[in-house]
């Protein structure tokens, strides 16, 4: 939701592995839509594979230039019929697995009839890291991993 030019998301990136780079989603909120064309031509010259956090609606702008468009969903069964009540662009879907949830990757494919391309294991360093303001500098390892296996 910045003014600022579109050179300045280098600043926001966080290299996760080499040649892949992380763009968080920042500020929760819609952007205004005039900048979502600028963040698209950002990525088209990357170098690097990139992964943007584009929130719960990617525009058009944003997933017609996508290699990929992933749905990141928990195996919960609120979460998983509110993915199925919203149209989606996604191609595969990330499964943020949580201990003691009874719906699994296969359940997940079969109600959203897309594959489960990588899965996140709940981590308690995650939440640490988040509360001590250090996500930003140093992914946890499970998280680079199964960042890595989505973006394979």
């Amino acid at each position: 939701r910045s003014d600022a030019p579109p050179g300045r998301l280098n600043a926001l990136a966080l290299e996760v592995a080499p040649d892949v780079r992380l763009l968080p989603r920042g500020t929760p909120g819609p952007a205004p839509s005039k900048r979502w064309p600028a963040l698209a031509a950002w990525l088209a010259d990357q170098r690097a594979d990139a992964v943007v956090d584009a929130g719960t609606w990617p525009p058009a702008d944003l997933t017609a230039i996508a290699d990929r468009t992933l749905l990141v969903t928990r195996g919960c069964y609120l979460a998983l019929r509110a993915a199925v009540r919203r149209p989606t662009a996604a191609t595969g879907v990330v499964l943020v697995a949580e201990p003691g949830r009874a719906l699994g990757a296969r359940e997940i494919e079969a109600a959203l009839g897309l594959p489960v391309v990588a899965t996140v294991l709940v981590d308690p360093g995650v939440a640490r890291a988040v509360d001590a303001g250090l996500l930003a500098a140093r992914l946890p390892a499970g998280m680079r991993r199964a960042m890595l296996r989505a973006v394979a």
